[in-house]
């Protein structure tokens, strides 16, 4: 809208003036609306620019959370390993020096040994059957142990290597018995000299 447009509806120059003022607010009233349009869309293109910034920092932490937690996940299965394997070494060492008494060659009471009966107490991890097991093991595969060791506790292996006593036999003095050592090679030389002799006075 302009003055010429104003007269040729013949309006009177006062007309025209109050026309033409009121356009012009109208007009400045627009470019404010337009200034603060632009302003509040700078304002949201600021934020959107903030929030994308914010959404790929959070990314970020959430791969290396994923990571980290992936890493974590990945140490306490290793710390879950090394715990079995320090408890199954801990029981060899146990078993081995439960049979190593006995046992003809510790390696081969491994090979019989089902450590899935072994069982352990949640809280402390210790073996709560060990007697069980090693007892029932020594039931089933005696030929794997020296059986005699126990019996030595009995006292029957001095038994077997004491002789029978002998009261016409004197040695060094003394009369021979049961309880007493004898020297067989040196009681098979005084034999010897005894019948030699009595073949030579006949």
């Amino acid at each position: 809208m302009n003055r010429e447009t104003l007269k040729a509806l013949e309006l009177s120059d006062e007309q025209i003036e109050k026309v033409m003022a009121e356009n012009g607010k109208d007009i400045q009233d627009i470019k404010s609306q337009l200034s603060d349009k632009d302003t509040e869309i700078k304002s949201l293109e600021t934020e959107k620019e903030t929030l994308s910034k914010q959404i790929k920092t959070l990314e970020k932490k959430a791969n290396d959370y994923d990571k980290l937690e992936g890493t974590n996940k990945e140490l306490q299965e290793q710390i879950k390993d090394f715990k079995v394997q320090v408890a199954s070494n801990e029981l060899d060492k146990k078993i081995l020096k439960e049979v190593s008494k006995d046992a003809y060659d510790p390696d081969d009471v491994f090979l019989f040994i089902d450590k899935d009966k072994f069982n352990r107490d949640e809280e402390s991890g210790d073996i709560t059957n060990f007697n069980e097991v090693m007892n029932e093991l020594r039931e089933n595969k005696a030929y794997l142990f020296n059986q005699t060791n126990t019996s030595n506790d009995e006292g029957s292996s001095e038994e077997e290597d004491t002789p029978p006593p002998n009261n016409n036999y004197k040695s060094g003095g003394q009369s021979g018995n049961g309880k007493q050592k004898v020297d067989y090679s040196k009681r098979g030389r005084d034999l010897a000299n005894e019948l030699f002799g009595k073949q030579k006075e006949e």
